[in-house]
């Protein structure tokens, strides 16, 4: 039996920005937790835009992911 298990989440602080006039200037930071190889880029920028989605798209806001 070859069972492979991950006994830890990395922790994933994302900033990001909203373009629009009222925002300009400002930056939104968060925070959610990734599964999986640490220096896959890809799998960590789709874990950060899972969690802003969560709270930008019922109000069909825009946004921008800062790397």
């Amino acid at each position: 039996m070859n069972e492979n298990y991950q006994a830890f989440k990395h922790k994933l602080i994302y900033i990001f920005t909203i373009p629009s006039e009222t925002h300009k200037g400002r930056l939104k930071i968060g925070e959610t937790t990734f599964e999986g190889n640490p220096y896959d880029k890809e799998g960590i920028e789709n874990s950060a835009k899972t969690r802003i989605d969560q709270y930008t798209k019922t109000a069909d806001i825009d946004y921008e992911l800062l790397s």
